[in-house]
């Protein structure tokens, strides 16, 4: 089996987030204002580095502490807005780097943003689809990628993940489209793994090769609806709520989320990627309006998850870790500041015991 990690490129300023959230503003400016806001609350948590994702050492360091611990490759988040690209330059700059030997590949998240960390709903960047001209300018620039031997190709297919399938425009024409371009450029074509990110999804293109179960997010869909406790804060010149932290135990999340992943190989007549993830909390970004995902203190919890997905007959295929560095959510594979990196060690021994 193949780990494939998904890989948050937000560790390094941007002119976007410099405007949005204030200048200086990287995923580390969320992490280190995490605050405990309950008993044994761990937070904030503490990397072993505060890294600049456009050093090379940082790369370097990221692609060998992965390889030694049995991680395929990463799937970078690209985000794409009909040609406006934002997040782009650590892709890009690994493109550059060809001494680094660090496998990679796509997953297009193709959401709109908004400005929901804050507690409102303001639209940042709409996600907007173009026609043939955007969907040529697209592929164009992902052939770049598609072309390095490093990117994660499948029978000589560059894989490429879409989070919001059902949201994209004339989907089946614009996978044929990009498929064609495949073709020409050499390739046999262009691998497509749709993500189900909620329990009711469903494919939604025929011309798509596979799906992914992502996880905790399909779990938690499928959990019911906790109800909020809130404390009603008011004052002479103020009347606002304070929302409680919504807790889950990831024992039992994982357990669910195995016997969702059974469910799928039942239901869906398509290839099937399933995932695990490392934890969730979500508080760093939403303090009050988080999730929590509360792990017990026994050991190997995610080598007896990830084993029991091998059990599901899919050790030549991949498998999508949640996450390798979503420091603001609570899924993380990197080592603390205690340089630990017990999970990771977890990883290693699924993969080679």
């Amino acid at each position: 089996m193949k780990n494939i990690a998904y890989f948050l490129p937000q560790f390094h300023e941007t002119e976007e987030n410099n405007e949005w959230w204030g200048e200086g503003f990287t995923e580390w400016t969320n992490v280190k204002s995490a605050k405990p806001l309950f008993k044994k609350h761990n937070q904030p948590k503490k990397p072993l580095k505060y890294y600049n994702l456009l050093n090379k050492e940082t790369v370097e360091w990221q692609t060998n502490l992965s390889k030694e611990n049995g991680i395929y490759g990463f799937c970078y988040y690209h985000y794409w807005f009909s040609g406006r690209k934002i997040l782009e330059k650590p892709a890009e700059n690994l493109l550059n780097w060809v001494d680094i030997p660090q496998k990679f590949m796509f997953c297009w998240a193709n959401h709109s943003w908004k400005k929901t960390w804050n507690g409102t709903n303001e639209l940042l960047i709409k996600q907007e689809y173009g026609h043939e001209d955007e969907w040529d300018e697209h592929i164009t620039y992902l052939l770049n990628f598609f072309k390095d031997d490093r990117y994660i190709k499948k029978d000589n297919k560059p894989v490429f993940m879409l989070y919001s399938a059902n949201t994209i425009d004339d989907l089946d024409k614009r996978i044929a489209y990009y498929n064609d371009r495949c073709i020409k450029e050499g390739f046999s074509g262009i691998y497509i793994i749709e993500s189900m990110n909620n329990i009711k999804s469903t494919v939604s293109s025929d011309l798509s090769d596979a799906i992914t179960v992502r996880e905790p997010a399909v779990v938690l869909s499928a959990e019911p609806k906790l109800k909020k406790i809130q404390r009603y804060i008011s004052s002479k010149y103020k009347k606002n709520y304070l929302y409680f932290v919504t807790k889950y135990k990831y024992e039992r999340l994982v357990t669910k989320s195995i016997d969702i992943a059974k469910l799928y190989t039942k239901k869906i007549d398509k290839k099937i990627y399933f995932s695990v993830f490392t934890g969730w909390d979500s508080t760093p970004r939403h303090v009050r309006r988080g999730y929590v995902v509360v792990k017990n203190d026994e050991e190997n919890q995610l080598y007896r998850y990830i084993k029991d997905i091998q059990k599901l007959g899919l050790d030549d295929d991949y498998l999508f870790i949640n996450a390798w560095n979503e420091w603001s959510e609570g899924m993380f594979l990197e080592p603390e500041s205690d340089g630990k990196n017990g999970m990771l060690e977890e990883i290693r021994n699924s993969q080679y015991d």
